[in-house]
């Protein structure tokens, strides 16, 4: 995993799963920022510690910004439901985004 924290904003790249080790680092990195966009690209799936995490910093009211989530984050193409997180919290999740990460061009 690499990060780059630029003010109250923290840019993660994840290279292998979002799991129990990778949401254990990425909950003490977003500490004291209230935008996290974290790169999914590399992930071939995210467990339920990395959906906790996520749970975690948006019930907590950081903005969320997921690059390349995988087919869990898209909806089941059936049921046309996908995760369904918290209406009413402070934070928001967007996803999913295709676009490159702001620091890219």
């Amino acid at each position: 995993m690499t990060y780059e924290k630029d003010g109250d904003t923290l840019r993660i790249t994840l290279h292998r799963d979002f799991n129990l080790l990778t949401a254990r680092k990425v909950r003490r990195l977003c500490g004291d920022v209230n935008t996290v966009y974290i790169d999914l690209s590399r992930s071939k799936f995210v467990d339920t510690e990395g959906i906790i995490v996520l749970f975690e910093l948006i019930r907590g009211g950081k903005t969320v910004r997921l690059h390349q989530p995988r087919h869990l984050f898209r909806g089941h193409r059936h049921s046309g439901t996908g995760i369904r997180l918290p209406a009413r919290g402070v934070g928001r999740l967007i996803a999913p985004s295709p676009q490159p990460m702001p620091h890219e061009s």
